[in-house]
């Protein structure tokens, strides 16, 4: 999930899609000497310069190159997998120990130090992590699980707090019927759904090839002001692993 949702002003906005594209490449200006409110948009493509071309050129020939190297890329991965584990020592998930009803799995849990931490719900914790740091160019990220049938309010209620432009679903169709994930999201015009505080409508939706984008509005309690966010659902995704190519999911 991206948050940090540039439409979040006062009034509302008209759906995403309209005027500008919902996502572009945003970067942090650090001469400011301060975390920016908002990330500010890159006006021309980082690689028109041929010094930057010629540089990832001449990365993308080396790491080539180590590919026949198989010795050299499984000292490679032990020494990425030896310092995860090094630094997965020194941090706790004992607050999410607490809430094993509210983990899909007990070995898959958020860290005290970069949990979601709720700020209006009955308890503040929910199975999402705060990432931030992957790139200049990246925006803040939220990593969830599926949200199981009691933790849905929670789901949109961090969705809301953190003001979520666009969530990502990797859950393929064939898991929900199997009822492993529960249908969080309303997927008929003019049927919404209600989760604790927060009412979720349809407000269009568009099937391509390799996933299903809804245009979804969100509404807290009973206020006017409603805000528009992009569900994007990638129905063949496979429940273990990756795809085989980007083009074909399934």
């Amino acid at each position: 999930m991206l948050s940090s949702s540039p439409e979040i002003q006062p009034g509302g906005s008209p759906p995403p899609g309209a005027g500008q594209p919902l996502l572009q490449p945003t970067k942090v200006d650090s001469a400011e000497g301060r975390r920016p409110q908002a990330l500010r948009l890159i006006e021309r493509d980082p690689y028109e310069r041929p010094e930057r071309l010629r540089r990832l050129q001449q990365e993308l020939d080396a790491f080539r190159g180590q590919l026949g190297d198989a010795a050299a890329l499984d000292a490679a991965w032990r020494e990425l997998q030896e310092a995860q584990e090094l630094d997965a020592r020194g941090r706790s998930i004992a607050i999410a120990r607490c809430y094993s009803l509210k983990n899909r799995h007990q070995d898959v849990m958020p860290y005290d130090g970069n949990r979601v931490v709720l700020r209006s719900g009955k308890d503040d914790y929910i199975n999402a992590s705060c990432v931030q740091g992957l790139s200049p160019y990246c925006p803040p990220l939220v990593a969830t699980q599926a949200p199981l049938p009691g933790t849905a309010a929670d789901f949109w209620l961090m969705v809301h707090e953190q003001k979520v432009a666009v969530i990502v679903m990797l859950v393929s169709e064939a898991e929900m019927e199997k009822q492993k994930v529960a249908r969080y999201f309303p997927t008929e015009r003019g049927q919404p759904v209600v989760h604790g505080a927060l009412r979720v409508a349809l407000s269009s939706v568009r099937a391509t090839e390799t996933h299903v984008e809804r245009v979804l509005s969100l509404q807290f309690r009973d206020q006017s002001l409603t805000r528009s966010l992009v569900h994007l659902h990638f129905p063949t995704w496979p429940e273990l692993g990756l795809p085989d190519s980007p083009r074909t999911p399934a």
